[in-house]
Parts: structure tokens; sequence; C-alpha cells
């Protein structure tokens, strides 16, 4: 019965032990001693006897290298296994000189490869103990010979001085491409690329002039297709048929190199990744400290009665600077809700001149905000298409309309923004939609056209710091316009301006309940006199600001901090017209307390406001009861419009 492979472990990672565990006891082919520390390896490996050390590179306060030159020092027939996470060609070298056997890299594909390594390594000293054995009488065990070298896992090549092939086993044939009759007719250089030509003839020539008897080195094989193939060579001199003769084991190593290059690459990404999360934080460190520092400033003056000046003026900075904030939270919650995949399509129609105007105006507001006025902005409609129709999500489409022109504005100093649409025509009919946003701004090189999309990239340090702004608009724009199935391209050339297109598919309109839907229908509610109004709100700042502009209507303000307390007012108070809902309060949340509330009081119309502002908040606040959702900031001309939608009067001061 054949006996299991007895195997000594050494690795202080609990989670790197139990993954290299298990998948050698799904072998069942191997005895595993596990070791945590080198002094308990070392007291272990004193005591009993093993087949095969194998040992993580890096051990708290030693190295694997090491244990390697303990093992040889105790028994230098045990072959020893290198396993590590961050190797390199280096490691490899050095370990293989000091007398590894081989070393694995730490990745799934490599480590469910580990038993067959070990096999291979254990196959392979054993195959060299037997090719020693079977050199002392070469000529009279030729035949073994054969059969022994063409079942090895490696190929193995016999060559004379000259380089010409005396032998070759199985594996050479199919590593090599060439048939047994056609290596016979070649020599060692034939399967050498010309970058290596030199390096294996040197090494010839040092074999047979006695300076080298042993060596393994990586190289390259050029085989019949002419694919060069990463190589392990081992060589040594020896003796074929009574003349001098070279022996050279060759290995496959394309898997490995492959795990090299991987994992160099996935360190270059890693490094690459904590370079642009540095500079994006930096940004944004200097986008929020501008205006909290006009913000904290301006209102600090004015709270101690120091300042001089037109007041309303101090206080319109302190107000645009919080609505800068307000976008750049706005910005960073899109981004963070599409990478998380929780960003919802939801599709309607709409007249797409209409959009575009809706678009216009809100970019003209942006470019008075910036000072822009010397750039022309041109809305390009095709004149002969006045009531284009578009079934896609409105609010998506917008905000990559805007995104861009924003961009646009902030590097164009002078010159136009030009933005339109044209229809694309297919075989079938109308295909879809092709937007533009071309300006006259200083343009992007043709290097940055490959990451101006990329998350946390920006096109160059110097004119951000000029510009201002995060550096996520693109980005966001990106990523919408593939939620939408289209696509975004770029053409541009550095300081002679940029175009941006994007495709939006033409979607036929499909039956679906929209948000409208779900609100309660102005013609529901009949016109009352508006003079109580509950506000259910925990905060105190943000309840004295909704005070504050509700007294302005000469109204009857309510407060309850929790939902159970707002329930108890509206079981007692049939004087409440309406109430404010805030969602996120104690005792009862804001979805509980709306339907407790209009299971007793169902013509009390409840208006959600909260700072929660996730896709599919507003349809939960819905569906519990609300008639409408207001997300903080609460803005003041959205809030006295919203009381109106719903039929509700009041005498505003």
């Amino acid at each position: 019965m054949k006996q299991n492979v007895k195997i000594l472990y050494l690795d202080d990672n609990p989670m790197d032990r139990a993954l290299i565990q298990d998948t050698l006891k799904m072998d069942r082919g191997f005895d595993v001693t596990e070791t945590k520390s080198y002094l308990e390896f070392e007291r272990i490996f004193k005591t009993k006897t093993f087949d095969l050390v194998l040992t993580d590179f890096n051990i708290l306060g030693y190295e694997g290298l090491q244990v390697l030159d303990r093992v040889k020092e105790y028994d230098a027939s045990i072959p020893v296994i290198i396993v590590t996470g961050t190797g390199t060609e280096e490691v490899a070298v050095e370990a293989m000189k000091k007398g590894a056997s081989d070393y694995v890299l730490k990745t799934t594909n490599h480590i469910k490869r580990l038993p067959q390594t070990i096999r291979s390594v254990l196959e392979k000293i054993e195959n060299n103990k037997k090719l020693q054995k079977i050199q002392l009488d070469l000529e009279e065990n030729e035949s073994s010979l054969r059969d022994l070298v063409n079942n090895t896992f490696d190929a193995i090549f016999i060559s004379n001085e000259d380089g010409k092939y005396l032998y070759v086993n199985h594996r050479a044939v199919e590593i090599s491409g060439y048939s047994e009759k056609e290596l016979y007719k070649m020599r060692v250089l034939d399967l050498a690329p010309k970058n290596k030509e030199e390096e294996i003839e040197r090494r010839i020539g040092d074999r047979f002039n006695g300076k080298n008897t042993l060596n393994i080195f990586e190289s390259r094989l050029l085989n019949k297709s002419g694919v060069e193939i990463p190589v392990e060579i081992a060589s040594a001199s020896t003796i074929w048929r009574g003349i001098p003769a070279e022996i050279a084991s060759v290995r496959d190593i394309s898997e490995r190199k492959k795990g090299e290059k991987a994992l160099i690459e996935a360190l270059e990404k890693a490094r690459e990744s904590d370079r642009l999360k540095s500079a994006f934080l930096a940004i944004m460190s200097h986008e929020l400290r501008t205006p909290l520092n006009a913000i904290i400033g301006f209102s600090d003056l004015i709270k101690d009665g120091s300042i001089s000046g037109d007041i309303f003026e101090y206080a319109s900075i302190v107000n645009n600077s919080g609505i800068h904030l307000l976008n750049l939270v706005d910005e960073l919650f899109d981004l963070s809700l599409i990478e998380a995949g929780r960003t919802k399509i939801e599709r309607e129609e709409v007249v797409l001149q209409e959009l575009l105007h809706d678009v216009h105006e809100m970019i003209l507001i942006e470019q008075q905000k910036l000072k822009k006025t010397p750039v022309d902005i041109i809305l390009n409609i095709p004149s002969n298409d006045t009531r284009q129709l578009i079934y896609t999500d409105i609010s998506k489409l917008k905000q990559i309309l805007l995104n861009l022109l924003k961009n646009a504005l902030k590097f164009t100093s002078e010159g136009h923004i030009e933005y339109g649409y044209q229809i694309n025509e297919s075989n079938s009919g109308h295909s879809g939609f092709t937007f533009f946003v071309k300006d006259t701004g200083i343009g992007i090189s043709e290097e940055n056209k490959q990451v101006i999309f990329d998350l946390f990239r920006q096109i160059e340090d110097a004119y951000t710091r000029e510009h201002g702004g995060a550096g996520i608009g693109l980005s966001v724009a990106k990523k919408l316009t593939d939620l939408l199935g289209g696509s975004i391209w770029i053409d541009s050339s550095y300081k002679k301006g940029a175009a941006f297109y994007f495709t939006i598919p033409d979607r036929k309109k499909k039956d679906s309940v929209s948000e409208d839907d779900l609100t309660t229908d102005k013609s529901e509610v009949s016109d009352k006199k508006l003079n109580t109004v509950l506000i259910v709100e925990d905060d105190d700042s943000s309840f004295q600001l909704m005070a504050l502009l509700l007294k302005r209507m000469n109204l009857n303000i309510i407060r309850a901090i929790s939902g159970k307390e707002a329930l108890n007012i509206c079981k007692r108070n049939p004087l409440i017209d309406l109430v404010f809902m805030d969602i996120s309060i104690p005792e009862m949340d804001g979805y509980e307390a709306t339907a407790a509330i209009k299971q007793v009081r169902s013509d009390i119309p409840i208006i959600a406001q909260t700072a929660h502002a996730i896709s599919g908040d507003k349809e939960k606040a819905l569906n519990a009861g609300c008639v409408d959702y207001l997300t903080k900031p609460i803005r003041r001309e959205l809030l006295y419009k919203t009381i109106e939608k719903y039929g509700l009067v009041a005498s505003k001061k």
C-alpha cells in the first residue's frame, strides 16, 4: 500500500494555513504536520522524519530562506518548497540557489495546483536520484533511462559539445513542437531566441570547459510555432555513450510567470489607486474647507455683531457657499449610489426640446455664478425637430448634460460652448440620439483621453487648482450613460477645445407606474384654510428653521419630537391641518408614524421632510401614506409651492 507523503508545514498566517491545509486534505495523499512558529518547527523537525518541507517566505522574526538553510544543514536530501504572497523573480532565483525545490505564489490558482507541484518536486527529486544512479552505467542501462525520462514532467535534452541533440524525451517533443526525428537534426541554439543565443552558447562552453558542472537558470525556448516559452533549465555535465555531453532538464514555467506578472500588475494598480485616493482626499479637503471658511467666518462675524458693510451681501455669500457644499455632497452621493449598484432607472416620456430648455436655464444660472458671461452658450436643436419625444430617465439625462456643460464652463474662458443632439437613423428607422457638448476651452491631450472618465482622475493638478472642482463629474456622467444603455467618448486636442459625445438608445415606452402615480392628485384635496401645522422633528435647528418659515405664513405651529408623540397629538387635536414628518425620529420612525396617523386621521395630508435621499426612499414615504416628499436642506420656495400644491391656503407675510 502506497504511503502518504509526510509534509512539515510552517506558516504564521492562520488564513493561509487553513487554505493550504484544506487544499492538501482534498488530495488525501498527504500527511501534513502544521507549525506556527520557527521554534515549534525546529523542535518537531528534529524529532520526526518528513518527506518534504513547506514553508512561508515571511515568518515572524525569520525568513523562509533561514528555514531553507536549516533544513539543508540537517538533511540536504529533504526538498523544500517556499510559499510566498510577495515573491519576485529575485526571490525565486535566490531560493533556487540556496537549494529550494520550487516556490509557489499564494494565489487561488497556484494553491489549487500545490498538490501537483509537490508531486512534481518529489518526482523530480526521485528522477534525479535515479538519473544519477543510471548515469554510472549509462550504456548498459540506456533502455531503462529512456523509459524513465520519457515519463518525467520536465523535458530532457542531451547534447554533445557542438550542441547537437543526442537524446530527447517525449516531453521535449511536446514543449518544442518538433518531432523527435526533427530534433535529432537540430542543435541547442536552434531552440534559443536570438537575444538568448550568446548566453546559451557561453553556458555550453563553460560546461564543457569544466567551469560549471551544474547550473539552474531561467531562459526562453523558441518552439516550432515561433512562440517563446519561459522555461527553467537545470543542466549538468554527463557522459553519453562514452563521449562528454550535457543533460538539461527543461520545465515550462509559463503559469508561474503569468502569476508573477499578475502580482506585479496588482501591486502597480494598488499603488496607483493609493496615489489617486490621496490626491482625491486633498482635493476634497480643499473643496470642503473653502466654502466652510466663508460660512463659518461670515456667520461668526454676523453673530458677534462686529461686521461692517452690507450684511445681506455677506448672507448671500454664506448661502452660496452652502449651496456649493450641497452640490458637492450630491455629486459624492450620486457616485456612491452608482458604485453600490443602488441607482434606479425610472424612464418616462418627455419632449426633448423642453428638457433641453430646462437644462439651458440651469446652465445659464451656473454661468452667472462662475462669472463666465464672456462665454456664449448655444443650444443647437434641429430646425425641423420641434416636438421630439424621448423615453428615458429624465433626471439622469439632465445630470449627464449638466455635468458635461459645467465641465466645459470650468475650462472655457472665452469663445463659446455649443450643445444639442442628433437623431440616429438605422435600417429599421429611428435608433436613438447622439448628444454633444463642444467648447473652445483648453482641450485635452491624447494621453489624458484614456483616463478622463476614470474615478479620482483629473486632467492636470495645475488646472484643477486653477479651476476648482472635485473632479468626479465626468466619472458620474460616464457611469450614468452606461446605466442608460449608451456610450460616451471625447474628441479633443490640447489647447484646441473639446467635444464630448454620448448616445442614448431609443426605447419604446413601457407600461409602468411612475412616481406621479404614487402621489396624491391635487384634485383629490379640496382647498381649505391652513391654520395649524404639526412639525415632527427631533433636531432643534431643523425645527427652528421650519417653524420660522411656516410662521411667515401666519400659521400655528405644534412640535412633536417622536413618532409616538405625533400620533397622540393627532388623536387629541382635531385642528391639525397638515403634518411635516421627519423620517429618522425616535420611538417610532416616520414611516410607521405616518401609517399609524392615517389609521386615525385619514384626512390629514402628511409631507415627509428628511435628510434621506436614497433612490426608493420617496416611494417608501408615499406608500406609507405621505402625499409628498421634501429632502433637506429644504428651500423656502419649494416648501411654499408644495403646500399650495395640495390645495392648502395660507396668508404669507
